[in-house]
């Protein structure tokens, strides 16, 4: 029996860790985005010393690193603060309102995470993943569109560098919602995508590559989106879907790749290649274009 309670401390405490290093990613994300933020630790008042030295609030951006940590069985509740949202470090609930962001002319909306209610699934990522679990689901309040390119420009740049999957949906009202994946891939729900702008980025440990199969899915399903992009460390791509797709396969486009790939060059990559043919042949418009450092 107390063999089976260390493993299942041990489950926990992994699984606490795991929740903690999305949150964080997200707490980081909303700081940039212009957002005052704080971290607070409160006990339960019979807890340790460590804990109790550890207990308080502090800025987002001087909150010590072992702010999130807990050791077993630790009943100490963490809590990232922003404007009017207070977020559970550990259990990821969220409650009341988020305060405006004026980085990209945020105005006032609400905030959730990991939503149950999912009506449909639509998984980004550069290539059929095997791997797949819920992305968390936050939204970050409704940005002026006639601001939309600026946001769209400052929000691929915060993403592009992640070590996993984000993607951020700007519907057509101009509402923002952001999802946080894993290091394969990251999954799009409960969003409004008729005429919505949607970004997502590649980590560069999976290589520098343009949309993959996922992401042909993805457009096939929503040719009603306004724009479809995709950034890494090195590039930005911008598809324009034009015609309909439905009759197509990823693999019936990359075969005819495959075809007159006879020489290769490094610039090369066939993922690249198969959004060249697809404009080629009038289903989209496609922009590569390499960023500036």
């Amino acid at each position: 029996m107390a063999e089976w309670i260390k493993k299942l401390s041990a489950l926990r405490n992994a699984l606490n860790s795991r929740s903690d290093e999305i949150v964080k990613a997200n707490a980081d994300f909303a700081y940039k985005s212009g957002l005052s933020a704080k971290i607070t630790r409160r006990t339960n008042g019979k807890c340790c010393e460590w804990c109790s030295n550890l207990a308080g609030s502090y800025d987002y951006s001087k909150a010590p690193k072992d702010v999130y940590r807990r050791h077993d069985n630790c009943d100490c509740v963490v809590e990232y603060v922003a404007g009017k949202v207070r977020q559970n470090v550990h259990s990821r609930q969220v409650s009341e309102e988020i305060e405006q962001r004026k980085t990209v002319g945020l105005k006032e909306g609400t905030i959730s995470a990991n939503e149950r209610n999912i009506k449909t699934n639509y998984r980004l990522s550069v290539s059929k993943s095997n791997q797949e679990e819920m992305s968390a689901r936050y939204e970050l309040g409704t940005i002026d569109n006639e601001r939309r390119q600026e946001a769209i420009d400052y929000f691929n740049n915060e993403i592009r560098s992640n070590t996993e999957e984000h993607a951020i949906v700007i519907e057509k009202n101009g509402k923002v919602i952001h999802y946080i994946g894993n290091e394969e891939n990251v999954l799009i729900y409960n969003t409004n995508l008729n005429g919505a702008d949607v970004l997502h980025n590649h980590p560069s440990n999976n290589g520098i590559i343009s949309f993959g199969e996922d992401d042909f899915n993805f457009l096939k399903e929503n040719q009603n989106i306004a724009s479809f992009r995709c950034c890494n460390d090195e590039f930005d791509y911008v598809i324009y879907p034009i015609k309909d797709m439905s009759n197509l396969s990823y693999n019936q486009i990359y075969t005819e790749v495959e075809m007159v790939a006879t020489e290769l060059d490094d610039d090369f990559e066939y993922q690249d290649e198969v959004m060249k043919c697809l404009a080629k042949k009038g289903y989209i418009r496609y922009e590569k274009q390499r960023i500036n450092r």
